[in-house]
């Protein structure tokens, strides 16, 4: 059997470790940002930005603004629809901003702005939905 000096190996990283934890607390703080700045805003309903769809349209990811377990907070939803064993069937899965890898908090950062675009013609339709249609 091969003998693995796991403490060896693992010393480069162990290194990085202060570093690694000040680089979460900026993407923490910068994501703070955001969730209190739309917590600020007037917006009624949930809103959400399509950053993923596949060609067949049959699934798409969303950045979303959105209450959920009891808060509003920024989440990741993955829809899925199509055929299934009792007929058409869709599926949604949340994924909360507190259960993002360190990688995908730093990917997302650059669908902030569409959000906030998304936000704003969202609660227009809103808004258009309380007078009927008409103005």
């Amino acid at each position: 059997m091969v003998d693995i000096d796991l403490g060896k190996l693992s010393a480069p990283l162990e290194e990085l470790r202060t570093e690694v934890d000040a680089a979460y607390k900026r993407l923490d703080s910068q994501w703070d940002r955001v969730s209190k700045q739309l917590s600020k805003l007037p917006i009624p309903i949930d809103i959400h930005f399509t950053y993923f769809s596949n060609p067949s349209g049959h699934h798409w990811i969303n950045l979303e603004w959105k209450k959920w377990k009891g808060k509003r907070r920024i989440c990741l939803v993955s829809h899925s629809e199509g055929n299934g064993p009792e007929g058409w069937e869709e599926d949604e899965t949340v994924t909360p901003y507190e259960e993002w890898g360190g990688e995908l908090r730093i990917n997302m950062l650059q669908y902030v702005p569409k959000l906030f675009e998304a936000a704003v013609e969202q609660t227009k339709a809103f808004i258009e939905k309380t007078h009927g249609g008409k103005q």
